[in-house]
């Protein structure tokens, strides 16, 4: 059974935070924090909820995965909320008004039993991202009781969120699928990330006032572009990250990826053309041909005929949905008819 806060946060300390908030001033002055001590209200609750609905980016890939962290974080007490045993959230503010929450947890990779996992973080705030994610690292370098100075975090939607992913790259994350697993994290659907912490605190600040810039990925970098060759990779990496995951059987792995991508089959149909069935090793060669930026004339004329090939199957797929909406509509006038006859 979940046990409901009986102490004060371990992870956030006021003083490091005060520290990081003067670090911060010169490009953050309006911006404070609050930690929520004991129990909290249904309009904060919802305050909290409507702040990661309000980032475009995320609402497609983050509702889910905004509404299972805070179920797990969050139990009702009457008409308010208490924080789980080892949840624990810092609200940000811009001129003293709500505008973004960061949620963190101990223990929710059993590889790394003692280390705070960033769970959740949303902001309507300009810069609250790299805010906060800059105060999540801060803490863990400058807290004295934290001696495993790791952190941890996954991307829900993974690649398909690469807002999410180039930030926490930005910030010195990488993807680590070792961390799947029963006793580490356990969707396939999200990107596990990695920070191995080997960077100063002056070097942390640098980059949260935007003193520094590390170059992008070059995932980052294409993802900048907004083309369809970015969709195709992303759907690429997501796939691969099956590979990467523990299934039980290879039947479930592709089973799961089939359920989500539709392009693992046209792949498929187009290199058993070829003469192999492969997607794994394609998968990898063309992920790298993508991101290196060189032109293969063979690789482009492959992706030219994958793109034609799921055009073609989404023009089948809504042909036929516009048809069953059809089909829907005259139905629904027969019976309206038939009930105005009776």
């Amino acid at each position: 059974m979940n046990k409901l806060y009986s102490w004060m946060p371990t992870f956030f300390v006021e003083s490091i935070l005060q520290e990081y908030v003067h670090r911060i001033q010169p490009r953050f002055s309006e911006y404070s924090f609050e930690l929520t001590r004991g129990r909290i209200s249904r309009t904060l609750k919802n305050q909290i909820a409507s702040t990661c609905h309000s980032i475009s980016e995320s609402v497609r890939i983050g509702s889910e995965y905004l509404t299972r962290t805070l179920n797990k974080a969050l139990l009702r007490v009457g008409d308010e909320y208490e924080w789980v045993d080892g949840y624990e959230i810092v609200i940000l503010k811009k001129a003293g008004r709500f505008c973004g929450f960061m949620v963190v947890s101990m223990g929710l990779c059993g590889k790394f039993p003692d280390v705070y996992v960033k769970t959740l973080t949303c902001s309507s705030c300009p810069g609250g991202g790299s805010v906060f994610m800059g105060l999540y690292l801060f803490t863990i370098l400058k807290h004295p009781a934290i001696r495993q100075k790791i952190g941890l975090l996954e991307v829900g939607g993974a690649y398909s969120n690469p807002v999410a992913v180039c930030l926490n790259e930005k910030f010195g994350f990488r993807a680590d699928p070792s961390l799947f697993g029963d006793d580490g994290f356990n969707d396939p659907n999200n990107l596990p990330m990695k920070h191995s912490m080997s960077m100063t605190s002056k070097e942390l600040i640098d980059i949260v006032l935007g003193e520094v810039s590390p170059p992008p990925s070059p995932f980052c970098s294409m993802s900048k572009q907004k083309s369809g060759a970015t969709e195709w990779l992303s759907d690429m990496k997501n796939i691969l990250l099956f590979w990467d995951y523990p299934f039980s059987s290879e039947e479930d792995r592709i089973a799961s990826i089939r359920r989500k991508y539709d392009v693992y089959d046209i792949i498929l149909a187009n290199l058993e053309e070829q003469g192999t069935d492969d997607v794994h090793a394609f998968l990898k060669d063309y992920v790298a041909f993508l991101e290196s930026g060189v032109e293969d004339e063979e690789m482009k004329e492959f992706y030219d005929s994958l793109v034609r090939d799921r055009e073609e199957t989404s023009s089948s797929s809504s042909k036929r949905s516009s048809q069953e909406k059809k089909k829907r509509r005259k139905s629904k006038k027969k019976r309206r008819k038939s009930s105005t006859n009776k």
